[in-house]
């Protein structure tokens, strides 16, 4: 209103701080974990999540097969639709980035398709 802004904050401790960028330095997923990661993501969408700034950096791997995103500042909940596929392309995006320098196996078509079979579910 006016001048002013207000917002909530959420904040838990997460069991890990291990980052999708973290796991693909240290070496290749398996099939399963990209599935994992993108059937998170799918599961966001079902539920109109629109997070507006989805990358590797916020992307958390814990142990089995948890994941968990972080980041909703720009984040709102929406009607499904196109938003989705520029979500995934702005994560697709980072991940070359991200993995600028390291072995082939660590990011590539399959691996993507493999997210996106997850996300579909």
């Amino acid at each position: 209103a006016g001048l002013l802004y207000r917002a909530d904050l959420i904040t838990e401790e997460l069991p890990t701080r291990r980052t999708l960028t973290h796991a693909l330095r240290d070496g290749p997923l398996a099939e399963r974990r990209w599935r994992q990661i993108g059937q998170c993501i799918g599961r966001l969408h079902a539920r109109g999540v629109h997070h507006a700034d989805l990358n590797a950096h916020n992307l958390l791997l814990g142990d089995g097969p948890a994941v968990y995103v972080l980041d909703f500042d720009k984040g709102r909940i929406r009607e499904r639709g196109a938003w989705e596929q520029a979500v995934l392309q702005r994560l697709r995006r980072s991940l070359p980035k991200v993995t600028t320098g390291l072995p082939a196996e660590r990011f590539g078509v399959r691996e993507w398709q493999w997210l996106l079979e997850g996300c579909a579910g």
